[in-house]
């Protein structure tokens, strides 16, 4: 069965733009035109334009020679969404806007491209954009627009929502909301619920798709619900010219709504509150008021209720009734531990009256250096994003974790196994039956188990099946290495099926790499012979991941000459830049680094192509490390983390040291440093990495910022090592209490 791969607008209502294009704004010049240039290679990169264009946004100078040229490389981000994804919902915010006044003929170009694009593609998103752009220098023809789209698509609720904002004349039609009846006795509960929100903030819209047939089905499934509040939350708020999405603000003042009229007593009030009324603008907020004051009427002398409505009253600026109701609530709560957690953390602050976030102040950050630009790299670059890409970006690792631990229950996913197709992609959710109904299996033997054996067996290998056939690059299914002997035994048919794929993988005369990690990890626990006959097919495609593989089978690897490997990454000991340690003290590198934490893995290889034009860009660099950092493909099954991302880590950490070895990034070596024990693949890495730092402190030997930034890079079990480096300073500066400090840390360590 063919896999659609997705579309441009798919993938960039996808990911948040938003945030992206926000951290655009710290961006530094050298790395704007590092990313610049790596668009080239990949214009789909969508994070890295988004960044630019917020970049852009912001940037101010003097001179009449450069605002031309950041007009120009904004517009042709501008014209590129224009053209590529006209009906994704960032393009109609107001990083694509342009000034009529100011900009003339970029102006009338972007006006064209908007009337050319609405005619190839009429889709209401894609006239909603349109409007949004005109409503600053044209509103009329806006109103025309949004006027005709209104008769079009009545049903939906952006031209409206529009329309109040840029016509005072306006009269918004009336909402025709479904009726809940109050129910004040229903026991709902979550003890997770930050847990839960955050999940759906992750989540793709396919996923919420079906957690939408879910709740059809089963309404009061409140962790379906939760996960799709979060997910709506997550998507609420936009930089245009209302400040936020109406369509995905309606649909979660209906959710709330079903949460005050059946579980009004939740613990998940005690987290929303301020989490998800933040997200809304007052006058939709005003339409859960009544729904308040009825669960108020019918329950007057329950804390929680009377606290979480006050809650409520506080942030929908209704003043009034939050006074009639806020010393009630206090009488009540002296009884109610519950009602006491709400009024504490529910109350930070007041918004008086809605209007759009403006963007937070941010500091200038020294940009006037010259850098060195050496060959781009050799590497081709990515070709169209594939679906092993986006499923990467996914994260179904963590999905599927979510199943194992329960985080989802077992109820949830019995649903979502009846309502996923099985033509759907939605992996996402299979990741989450895999990994529960692996669990149902497993707790068989202890007599703990929810449902009947068969009916896991059946459930668990229909997920496993369509994991091995169409997504077999992902490495997930290589989770049930452990259930091998198991499904020899009792799924003999399954077992034929994983042997027939495998045989026609290796059988390939160009086998995919991902593919044969994933099946030489599946057989490693039950099939040593077979797991080396695949990992004979590695070995050419990747001697890092062949070595890993023969640690798994607890074959030894040839023993590694740290000084040759060291030479391998170009290391030179005593390579201090003054002028990049400078630079790097002056900057915040390591709030910097933050934004890499979550960023796709194309946007990763985008990163590295700039990088390698601009090698001195500290922000880029930082902010890769923490990806690769923060990358966690398959950590679960090492101890640490896999080859295709340990290689460029200690690539970087080796630069780090090298050029910056008087500057210690948080990000930098972690998982390598010793924070928490570490198990044998890492080993080689961590000798590597403890050779170069050592080869650094013997080049600076009386330079105490040195000694005191290389000592968080000694692996654990290396403590003496760190301490004989420590005590000389000691010698040296036996005043300097952070020595002293560290000094009795090391020795604490020790003991």
């Amino acid at each position: 069965m063919p896999i659609t791969i997705p579309s441009i607008t798919e993938r960039a209502d996808y990911y948040d733009l938003d945030q992206a294009a926000v951290q655009g704004f710290m961006l530094p010049e050298v790395s704007a035109g590092a990313l610049e240039q790596a668009l080239i290679y990949n214009p789909e990169d969508l994070i890295t334009r988004a960044r630019l264009l917020g970049y852009y946004s912001i940037k101010k100078t003097r001179s009449t020679k450069i605002r031309r040229a950041i007009n120009e490389a904004r517009f042709n981000h501008i014209i590129w969404f224009i053209r590529n994804a006209p009906d994704c919902v960032f393009a109609g915010n107001t990083y694509l806007s342009a000034s009529k006044t100011n900009d003339q003929d970029h102006y009338s170009k972007i006006v064209s491209a908007w009337s050319v694009a609405v005619k190839k593609n009429p889709q209401p998103q894609t006239r909603i954009n349109f409007a949004l752009f005109l409503s600053q220098h044209d509103k009329s023809r806006a109103i025309t627009v949004l006027k005709k789209l209104l008769r079009d698509a009545p049903a939906n609720p952006w031209p409206a929502a529009i329309l109040r904002a840029i016509d005072p004349k306006f009269e918004p039609p009336t909402l025709q909301r479904q009726a809940v009846s109050t129910v004040t006795d229903t026991p709902l509960d979550d003890n997770e619920t930050m847990t839960r929100l955050m999940n759906g903030a992750s989540m793709p819209s396919e996923s919420a798709d079906l957690l939408r047939t879910v709740l059809a089905a089963q309404p009061r499934d409140l962790v379906a619900r939760t996960e799709l509040i979060g997910q709506l939350k997550a998507r609420a708020e936009r930089a245009n010219l209302i400040g936020y999405d109406p369509a995905v603000v309606n649909e979660l003042i209906d959710h709330l709504g079903w949460l005050v009229a059946c579980a009004p007593r939740s613990k998940l009030w005690s987290e929303m509150h301020g989490q998800e009324y933040e997200a809304l603008p007052v006058h939709e907020l005003s339409q859960l008021r009544d729904a308040w004051l009825a669960q108020i009427e019918n329950n007057p002398t329950d804390a929680c209720i009377v606290a979480a409505a006050t809650c409520f009253f506080w942030y929908a600026n209704e003043r009034a009734l939050f006074r009639r109701y806020l010393e009630i609530a206090r009488k009540l709560s002296k009884k109610d531990e519950g009602a006491r957690h709400l009024l504490t953390y529910g109350l930070p602050y007041r918004r008086d009256g809605w209007k759009p976030r403006e963007p937070k102040d941010v500091i200038g950050l020294l940009d006037a250096v010259a850098y060195t630009s050496p060959e781009p790299p050799k590497s081709s670059p990515p070709g169209p994003y594939t679906f092993k890409e986006w499923a990467r970006d996914l994260k179904l690792d963590s999905a599927q974790l979510a199943g194992v631990y329960q985080w989802v229950p077992l109820s949830s996913n019995q649903t979502r196994d009846r309502l996923i197709p099985p033509t759907s992609r939605d992996c996402v959710n299979r990741a989450k039956i895999l990994g529960c109904y692996m669990k149902e299996i497993n707790l068989q033997q202890y007599g703990k188990a929810h449902i009947p054996v068969e009916q896991a067996w059946q459930v668990y290998e229909r997920q496993l099946r369509w994991f091995i056939d169409h997504l077999p690059q992902s490495r997930l299914f290589s989770v049930c290495r452990y259930d091998m002997k198991s499904i020899n035994s009792e799924r003999p048919s399954l077992f034929a099926h994983i042997q027939q794929r495998l045989e026609t993988e290796l059988s390939q005369q160009s086998p995919d790499l991902d593919s044969l990690i994933s099946f030489a990890i599946l057989f490693s626990e039950f099939d040593k012979k077979e797991t080396a006959r695949i990992n004979e097919k590695i070995k050419p495609l990747s001697r890092a991941w062949y070595d890993r593989v023969r640690l798994m089978i607890e074959e030894t690897p040839q023993p590694i000459d740290v000084t040759r490997a060291i030479k391998t990454y170009n290391f030179v000991a005593g390579k201090r830049s003054t002028t990049l340690s400078r630079i790097a003290h002056k900057l915040d590198l390591n709030g910097q680094s933050l934004f890499g934490m979550d960023i796709p893995a194309r946007t990763i290889w985008s990163n590295e192509f700039a990088l390698a034009i601009n090698p001195n860009d500290l922000v880029l660099r930082a902010e890769i490390m923490a990806a690769y950092d923060k990358l966690d493909q398959f950590k679960i099954y090492f101890g640490g983390h896999t080859p295709d991302v340990l290689d460029p880590l200690i690539r970087h950490n080796l630069w780090w040291i090298a050029n910056l070895p008087d500057y210690y990034l948080y990000c930098a070596a972690t998982d390598l440093s010793g924070d928490t024990p570490r198990r044998l693949p890492d080993l080689r890495e961590q000798a590597i990495l403890l050779k170069a730092v050592e080869m650094q402190l013997l080049a600076y030997p009386k330079n105490l910022k040195v000694h005191l930034a290389l000592n968080h890079y000694f692996p654990l079990g290396c403590e003496k090592e760190a301490l004989k480096y420590l005590r000389r300073m000691k010698k040296r500066h036996p005043k300097n209490r952070d020595l002293r400090s560290r000094v009795e840390h090391k020795i604490s360590l020790m003991h």
